[in-house]
């Protein structure tokens, strides 16, 4: 991956004590940390909001933005997305897929909680229904929970094509620091 062609090189030693020969490798130092610091009101001047859709990656979103894939990791760190596993979006059957193996397949539509209307506060029927009457709650399954959360995730920020070169000069600079 480009991204990390400029990380500093550090020297390991990969040698196991039955090993009869000297295993030396020279390899990026991944632990390196960058700390850039972007204002919220700087994101809505460099950036661009954007929505991910179904089967969209990091990589096609730099090809569809940039013209190539090796921006993809901009579009990462901008958001704060460390873990792609995690904090990407599942497209609808990785979804499935999750929800069935969290909960049961014969759960995925059970019951969890309750949701008030129109605010959206997840909380126990009970608690709703006591305070605020039934026409205010809406029974949200595991589905529903665990689509929710899914949703949260496609809403990121792009930087700007027109700024991209000056955001991966600005990096560099400041891991070569």
């Amino acid at each position: 991956m480009a991204f990390f062609a400029n990380f500093p090189a550090i020297t390991v030693d990969f040698t196991q004590k039955t090993d009869s020969v000297t295993t030396i490798q020279v390899i990026q130092d991944l632990s390196t940390n960058i700390a850039m610091t972007i204002l919220p009101q700087d994101l809505d001047t460099m950036c661009l909001k954007y929505t991910i859709k179904d089967g969209e990656l990091p990589e096609s979103l730099s090809i569809k933005f940039y013209g190539n894939p090796d921006y993809g990791w901009t579009i990462q760190y901008v958001n704060g997305i460390a873990n792609i596993n995690n904090e990407w979006p599942l497209n609808s059957l990785e979804l499935l897929e999750y929800v069935s193996n969290k909960y049961g397949a014969l759960n995925i539509n059970a019951l969890n909680c309750y949701q008030k209307i129109p605010e959206g506060f997840i909380m126990d029927q009970t608690f709703i229904t006591d305070m605020y009457g039934s026409q205010f709650v809406q029974p949200m399954t595991n589905m529903d929970i665990e689509d929710a959360i899914n949703e949260q995730k496609r809403f990121i920020y792009i930087i700007k094509p027109e700024n991209i070169t000056r955001f991966v000069s600005t990096f560099n600079s400041a891991l070569a620091s």
